[in-house]
């Protein structure tokens, strides 16, 4: 498995460095330090940074589990996929709560208040915020939009 980790490390740092000289068609602003750029960029360093230090960490690392964890990331990666076409399709306000009831199942929670009171505290959290707050439209999806 190092050789997967040296490779994904790799096409992280690749990732950070497009992103990065990607920021650099953004325009600037006159009289001010920061731009629109400023925020992205710190990203991509920051990804940059990080895809490094898997590198590197790929040397030490053991393989023992790794399987399992590939398995997991390769697993929520697929329902992460399946939400953004679900977003689209049936829009945010239904689509997350389907998304986080399907994460807490994956995730073995027990407790069956969870299942009702999380996804509906953190649909109605995000759209409150971002909404009604902030004034950012959230998907209706084009079922109903």
């Amino acid at each position: 498995m190092r050789k997967a980790e040296q490779i994904v490390s790799f096409i992280v740092m690749i990732i950070a460095a497009a992103a990065y000289i990607q920021t650099m068609q953004f325009p600037s602003l006159e009289g001010f330090e920061t731009g629109p750029s400023f925020v992205p960029r710190i990203y991509s360093i920051i990804l940059l940074v990080l895809g490094a230090i898997l590198f590197l960490q790929s040397f030490r690392s053991s393989t023992a589990k790794l399987p399992e964890k590939v398995k997991d990331t390769l697993i929520i990666m697929g329902l992460m996929l399946i939400y953004l076409f679900l977003v689209e399709w049936i829009g945010f306000n239904i689509s997350t709560p389907i998304i986080l009831i399907i994460f807490l199942a994956y995730l073995k929670v027990k407790n069956w208040i969870s299942y009702v009171a999380f996804p509906i505290g953190v649909t109605l959290c995000i759209y409150f915020i971002f909404q009604v707050f902030l004034g950012v439209p959230i998907p209706e999806g084009t079922i109903f939009g």
